[in-house]
C-alpha cells in the first residue's frame, strides 16, 4: 500500500527513542565501575543518580570513549516502521539533543548503521526542539514536547513512566513501542 502525505513532516529524537541509549550507558559504566545496576533502577531523568559514587565526569566519561556507540542498538521496530514512514511519503527529520563530542560517532555508528535512509541533511542538532517545525514530534524526554506546535509523542522510557501523558489533559500521548507510535501518527495525522 502506497500513500502520499506531502509536507508532513515528523521529527523524531535519536537517544531512547530510535535506539536503546539508556541501557547501553548503563552497561558500560557497570563493566568500567563494577556496578549491578540495570533499568529497573532508573526512576527519572537523572539517570545517572542511580551510580551515587561516581562523579559527573565519570558518568559521562564512557560516552566520549572510543567503541561506545558500537553498542548502542535500535529499539525493537524502529527501523522498520521509520523507513515505512518515510517510503509512505512522510519527511523524517532526526532531532537530537546531543553534546557536539558525540555527534560524529552517532551519526557514523547509529544512524549511517542501522537508519541509512535517514540523509544527513535530515539531522538537526538542537537542544531547543520547541523552535524547530513539523508535524508530530517523539521523544522520551517530557520538556522536550511541552512546547511546539506540533503533535506531541513520548516514547515511553523508564525515566518517563511516572509522566502522566493523559490526552488531552497534557496534549501529549504515549507510545510504548513502535508499532503503537506508527499507528498514532496516522490517527492523529487523519492518514
Amino acid at each position: 500500500m502506497s500513500f502520499e502525505y506531502h509536507n508532513k513532516i515528523i521529527l523524531v529524537d535519536l537517544d531512547d527513542t530510535l535506539e536503546d541509549f539508556c541501557p547501553a550507558w548503563i552497561d558500560r559504566l557497570n563493566e568500567k565501575y563494577g556496578g549491578n545496576y540495570s533499568l529497573d533502577d532508573v526512576k527519572d531523568w537523572e539517570i545517572s543518580n542511580i551510580y551515587p559514587n561516581l562523579t559527573k565526569q565519570e558518568k559521562l566519561s564512557v560516552l566520549y570513549e572510543p567503541g561506545f556507540w558500537d553498542i548502542v542498538k535500535p529499539k525493537e521496530g524502529a527501523q522498520h516502521y521509520l523507513k515505512l514512514l518515510q517510503d509512505e511519503g512522510f519527511d523524517i527529520f532526526v532531532v537530537t539533543a546531543t553534546d557536539y563530542r558525540t555527534v560524529k560517532e552517532k551519526v557514523e555508528k547509529v544512524i549511517d548503521t542501522y537508519f541509512p535512509f535517514v540523509k544527513h541533511d535530515h539531522i538537526v542538532i538542537s537542544f531547543h526542539k520547541y523552535l524547530l517545525n513539523g508535524d508530530v514530534l517523539i521523544d522520551d524526554n517530557v520538556d522536550n514536547l511541552k512546547d511546539g506546535s506540533y503533535e506531541k509523542i513520548l516514547f515511553t522510557a523508564p525515566h518517563n513512566k511516572s509522566y502522566e501523558a493523559v490526552w488531552p489533559y497534557t496534549y501529549i500521548y504515549r507510545v510504548n513501542n513502535w508499532s503503537e507510535c506508527y499507528e498514532l501518527i496516522h490517527k492523529l495525522l487523519k492518514c
